[in-house]
């Protein structure tokens, strides 16, 4: 650098100087504004975080478990009108379509409509109610009649789902 001072008129060197002057300033404030825009980026970042966290404190934990609603008996029954009457169309209390695997008439006193039903490794929803269905029974649609025969009478454990 000083070789190039020497070689230089007086005006060139003052030139040179301002240059490197405004160049060093320039990176100094560049250098300035950036550090900023970083520190506010992070308090906007940690903002969001905090944001997060009380947004998962206010979610409410639940749990599931089955609970045992004890032995039942448990009758068959499909949409025709040898097991429905007049109300032989498939469509259950509750407005649904009944569907075989899914759906069981209930005592809504005992079991809430909506109720998830485990018997055995089967999971249920009370959908339907019938007026032979009182207390602890159960009536499992089946999609024929031929099906709802074969299962006939049965007595097993009946567990639902309580969530908390």
């Amino acid at each position: 650098m000083l070789k190039i001072f020497r070689k230089t008129t007086m005006f060139q060197c003052l030139i040179l100087l301002l240059i490197i002057a405004i160049l060093s300033g320039y990176t100094t404030n560049t250098l300035n504004r950036a550090s900023e825009y970083m520190v506010e980026e992070e308090q906007e970042v940690l903002v969001e975080q905090e944001v997060l966290v009380e947004q998962v404190i206010e979610e409410p934990v639940t749990t599931s478990y089955w609970k045992s609603l004890g032995e039942f008996s448990l009758t068959a029954y499909c949409p025709c009108e040898k097991c429905c009457g007049k109300w032989a169309n498939g469509i259950t209390s509750t407005g649904t379509t009944a569907k075989a695997g899914r759906t069981i008439a209930v005592d809504p006193k005992v079991i809430p409509y909506g109720s998830q039903v485990k018997i055995g490794d089967t999971i249920y929803v009370a959908e339907d109610c019938g007026g032979a269905i009182k207390g602890n029974e159960i009536d499992v649609y089946h999609d024929n009649h031929q099906e709802a025969w074969d299962f006939g009478r049965q007595k097993k454990e009946v567990y639902i789902l309580i969530t908390e």
